[in-house]
């Protein structure tokens, strides 16, 4: 997540029948919402006034809520009820890895908005604002493709508040890098919680139903790194009681204090925390009909072995690499035995395989000179490949230098 202050950044949105110039200031690097800045004095009427937030009131189970969502047209409001909170779960495709919200908890409505009308909108109690509301594409693959993700506001405001009082793009997002899943209260004593530690945070949160147990490690840590392991139960940050999931979701700080139970024992120890890196797209490499880029975050949780630091996102139909049947999805180290380790490396040896006789031939076509076929430039590369679950592989193909430099 960075700001990006070229021209790319500028939109106009028309908001009924008025038209406003907007500028792309910041995207939230775990959340799935963007900020945009705008004059206010153009849209007083139609935006909510940031006074109307309630960061510090959560969206509770049987909450009666209002819905407002825009449309092409006009303003459309709805009501419902806050039917459930459920954290989504991992569900990785091969196809549609990027498709993954890691430690995320989804508002649920009832009855269910149809997403042609309220696919993007605010959720209101009592006219104020305490949650937004986004319709997530799920994987292509999956039989429902539209996944409903209430945010409470007070998970975003940080980042707006400061963003509205200068221009300076919000602190990095820093993680866990585990993935959380819920336990019950009323099974914690089994695995060791204590019923002073259950009374303690039914007192804190009386309406609080479950604590939270890792259930997957994301990254492989040194061993002499002191680190969460799967089935440890989080009980405490800085000495606060966890009462929610984004109480553990995201940090501001390099190290943070945890209190948790790790086989039936209460320990306290302190986690580094990493950084939750942004797409990686400022710098994209396209050759051979590959598209190259440095992993993001997702990939990297999924990753079995990531090799380097370059990774195909996806490539052209009708393209060399496409012709092989490849995943649209993996790791690079290694072209014609020149070892890849950055994006750089790959500009590197492109330039190295590319065909002598390229400008020759770009000069025949060019005065339409009658070509023979099998005469278009290109070279016969071999190109290493690891995939997502680890699977070394390596495939031949010859490059296209006229359509696919």
């Amino acid at each position: 997540a960075r700001l990006l202050p070229n021209p790319t950044s500028n939109i106009s949105a028309t908001f009924g029948a008025i038209q406003v110039n907007l500028t792309l200031a910041y995207m939230h690097p775990l959340y799935p919402v963007v900020f945009v800045k705008y004059d206010p004095a153009q849209l007083t009427a139609i935006i909510p006034d940031l006074g109307l937030f309630k960061p510090d009131n959560r969206l509770c189970v049987g909450d009666p809520v209002t819905l407002l969502a825009g449309t092409n047209s006009r303003l459309k409001q709805c009501a419902a009820t806050v039917s459930g909170r459920q954290i989504l779960t991992t569900t990785v495709c091969e196809y549609c890895l990027d498709q993954v919200y890691i430690n995320t908890e989804r508002i649920i409505l009832s009855p269910t908005p149809d997403p042609m009308e309220y696919n993007i909108g605010v959720i209101c109690v009592d006219d104020q604002v305490r949650g937004v509301l986004l319709s997530l594409p799920e994987c292509l693959h999956s039989t429902y493709t539209i996944k409903y993700v209430g945010l409470d506001i007070g998970l975003i405001l940080p980042a707006l508040s400061q963003l509205r009082a200068s221009d300076i793009v919000p602190n990095s997002v820093r993680v866990l890098d585990v993935e959380f899943s819920r336990l019950s209260l009323a099974t914690a004593r089994a695995f060791g919680v204590s019923a002073h530690r259950l009374q303690d945070i039914l007192h804190s949160a009386p309406e609080a139903r479950s604590i939270f147990k890792v259930c997957r490690i994301l990254h492989i840590r040194p061993t002499d790194m002191v680190s969460l392991e799967i089935g440890d139960i989080v009980l405490q940050v800085d000495r606060r009681n966890v009462e929610h999931i984004d109480d553990i979701a995201c940090f501001d700080c390099d190290l943070v204090q945890l209190t948790i139970i790790r086989q039936g024992r209460e320990l306290d120890l302190s986690i580094p925390t990493t950084p939750f890196r942004g797409a990686n797209t400022n710098h994209i490499v396209y050759w051979a009909g590959m598209y190259f880029q440095q992993p993001y975050h997702t990939v990297l949780q999924q990753a079995t072995r990531p090799v380097s630091n370059v990774y195909v996102f996806t490539f052209t139909d009708g393209s060399p690499i496409a012709m092989e049947s490849f995943h649209r999805r993996m790791f690079v180290s290694e072209i014609s035995k020149h070892t890849i380790h950055t994006l750089d490396d790959v500009v590197r040896v492109a330039k190295l395989v590319r065909d002598p006789n390229l400008v020759e031939f770009n000069k025949r076509v060019a005065s339409n000179e009658k070509m023979i076929s099998g005469i278009i430039p290109g070279r016969d590369v071999v190109i290493r490949i690891v995939m997502l679950n680890g699977e070394d592989v390596l495939k031949s193909f010859r490059t296209n230098d006229q359509y696919f430099p």
